[in-house]
């Protein structure tokens, strides 16, 4: 199962920061030092400086708000898909955990990407009484 955090969707950043200035922050391969520099040759009024650093934009999506006032955030959007839950009770039974083994229907599903992608089983250790 995925989970996803608000920080791990963003992939854009419009902020305005101290000084007034407008930083659009993105994905991409600058340094720190490169960012530095941009924004060290910024000042008020000028156009919005484009940032494209993985770290920057990490940086910036963990503390959204944080680093200046947000403008607007752009994020990835995860494909929409259905599950259906099936339910079904196999009874295995085994004489102590030394011996016990995945039965190979379960393996052979959880093993298959197809069938498998969100498959899960669970082990009642304790034996069921019969009465």
């Amino acid at each position: 199962m995925f989970v996803y955090f608000q920080s791990t969707l963003v992939v854009g950043l419009h902020m305005i920061i101290s000084g007034g200035v407008q930083v659009k922050v993105q994905g991409g391969e600058e340094t720190f030092e490169d960012c530095k520099e941009k924004l060290d040759n910024t000042k008020y009024g000028d156009e919005p400086v484009e940032i494209n650093s993985d770290e920057v934009l990490k940086a910036c999506a963990v503390g959204l708000g944080s680093l200046g006032v947000v403008y607007s955030i752009t994020y990835r959007c995860v494909p929409m898909y259905n599950l259906e839950e099936i339910r079904k009770v196999e009874h295995v039974t085994w004489l102590s955990s030394e011996q016990f083994e995945v039965p190979p229907t379960f393996a052979q599903m959880y093993n298959n990407p197809e069938d498998g992608q969100y498959f899960s089983f669970f082990v009642n250790p304790y034996p069921l009484e019969r009465g």
